[in-house]
């Protein structure tokens, strides 16, 4: 095997980090780190910013899924608010056309959370009327909504891609 150059050695060096350079490669870095002290210093500053990277990502990662659970909880609230709302105010036809909105609003909000939506709401017009009836109807349009907003962004997000 050719010694390598601290030139050489400084370009590979990250790629070895991250585990991407080939075997030979790795052996020819490893030796030169062991003679020479400026590029064993650079490989050390390395591996002490990819372990920092690691753990700062994971603490990104942390924060992110809190996030994503408040927004979860806020979307579910707001979809209950206009429920209220909607149920008070509305007119027993416009509800046909309103629930389909509510659940596609829903769907856009909190993606895999919106289907605790008509579950919940449906329970909640279970209770509220004791009526099975009610409760189903309420939540199959809530359903419908979901499934058109889920279709629409699928059908839009594929044309995206394959521009």
């Amino acid at each position: 095997m050719t010694e390598l150059t601290c030139d050489i050695c400084r370009d590979l060096i990250p790629l070895v980090v991250d585990g991407v350079a080939s075997e030979d490669s790795e052996a020819a870095v490893k030796a030169h780190i062991e003679t020479c002290p400026a590029c064993r210093e650079m490989y050390q500053g390395e591996l002490e910013r990819g372990i920092t990277s690691l753990r700062a990502k994971a603490a990104d990662e942390k924060v992110l899924r809190r996030l994503r659970v408040r927004l979860a909880w806020q979307g579910l609230l707001l979809t209950f608010a206009a429920l209220a709302v909607m149920t008070f105010a509305a007119q027993p036809v416009l509800l046909l056309w309103m629930l389909p909105a509510v659940g596609a609003a829903s769907y856009a909000l909190m993606r895999r959370y919106s289907a605790a939506v008509p579950v919940l709401a449906a329970a909640a017009a279970l209770v509220w009327s004791h009526d099975v009836w009610t409760g189903v109807g309420l939540g199959a349009l809530l359903c419908v909504g979901i499934a058109i907003a889920a279709l629409l962004l699928f059908a839009f997000g594929k044309e995206k891609q394959h521009d």
